[in-house]
């Protein structure tokens, strides 16, 4: 049934008031809400075709009535006004933005740090597996101390990184340089989702000294497929503990925001640029009574994140929806330009 202006006007009401009270919604209440233009009468008939069509709910006989989940989903595809953050907001978001270290091992925790201060929410944020990312850099060098090499790789989603590798029968500088050259030739330029096992094979069996770069060889592919691998970062966890509606299942969201690769799934499963997973549609029995609001961020071209909070049902979309994927652009722009990633 589609629902008229009305209808759709008297839904909003009670969504946006349940959402800063937390209390069902009667009709006195609503009259007022809505400037004394409709009686009480007319609104209880309103609010039971609502009740019916399973937008609302009455949890006490006595009670106002209170939005379903469906409710909520009509609400944030229909209803729930488009407006970006106001400029205080704004101003506040690039404050906290501004605070975040852009150093690859810090800056997924750092950032839900921030988003969980800015919400009030478990906050967390991801970079989802990037095998697209192509080799910018790939070296071996000498320590000085024999034996003991550094594997260095750079790729164009902006990772890098340095590896410790020892080999049992060192090459000497002669073997390590034409090593190098073998390296830039084979990789510099690909996507690291080409660094196979098979393709290593073939490098060592391309050369007559293959097995003895075979440790050197396998450390430089080993880090590089290591950068581009999924991660996770979360923030402010304890705050499931603020909102009643969780505290019942607090430790197994606990559980589930301390677990990496879970969050990382959940959160790789949206594509929009910012969407609303409630949580009995995924599947997580923790997440239940819960909410996850997510946006998306962009390394460049090279490598998609992904940013959101848990919080109940009961959340201020109007307000969190849009400042939530401010946020995580802010986030994405800042990191392309730290890290100077590549197409």
């Amino acid at each position: 049934m589609e629902l008229n202006a009305r209808k759709r006007e008297i839904l909003a009401a009670i969504i946006k008031t349940y959402m800063e009270t937390g209390e069902p919604v009667g009709s006195k209440l609503l009259c007022g809400i809505l400037g004394n233009r409709l009686s009480s009468a007319t609104l209880r008939n309103e609010m039971s075709d609502l009740c019916a069509l399973g937008y609302l709910e009455q949890p006490h006989t006595s009670a106002g009535r209170a939005p379903t989940k469906e409710g909520y989903r009509f609400y944030l595809k229909n209803l729930m006004p488009a407006t970006p953050p106001d400029r205080k907001t704004v101003q506040q978001i690039d404050r906290l933005l501004d605070k975040i270290p852009t150093e690859p091992e810090h800056v997924l925790s750092a950032a839900a740090d921030r988003l969980s201060d800015f919400t009030g929410l478990p906050a967390v944020a991801a970079l989802l597996p990037s095998e697209e990312a192509k080799i910018l850099t790939a070296r071996i060098l000498p320590t000085g101390r024999e034996g003991r090499f550094l594997a260095v790789v750079m790729t164009s989603d902006g990772q890098h990184g340095v590896r410790m590798v020892e080999a049992i029968w060192p090459p000497g500088a002669a073997e390590v340089e034409r090593l190098n050259r073998i390296l830039a030739d084979s990789l510099i330029g690909r996507p690291v989702g080409v660094l196979t096992p098979l393709m290593q094979q073939h490098i060592i069996a391309a050369d007559g000294n293959g097995l003895l770069f075979a440790p050197l060889l396998s450390a430089v592919f080993e880090l590089a497929l290591d950068l581009v691998r999924a991660r996770c970062g979360g923030g402010g966890a304890a705050r499931v503990y603020d909102y009643p509606e969780l505290c019942g299942r607090a430790r197994g969201l606990l559980e589930l925001l301390s677990d990496s690769d879970r969050m990382t799934d959940l959160l790789a499963g949206s594509t929009a640029p910012v969407s609303v997973l409630f949580g009995e549609e995924s599947g997580v029995d923790a997440l239940r009574p819960a909410v996850l609001v997510i946006a998306g961020f962009r390394l460049g071209n090279a490598r998609i994140g992904r940013m959101g909070v848990v919080g109940p049902t009961r959340m201020n979309y109007s307000y969190l929806v849009p400042s939530i994927e401010y946020f995580a652009k802010g986030l994405g722009t800042r990191l392309s330009s730290a890290w100077k990633t590549e197409a």
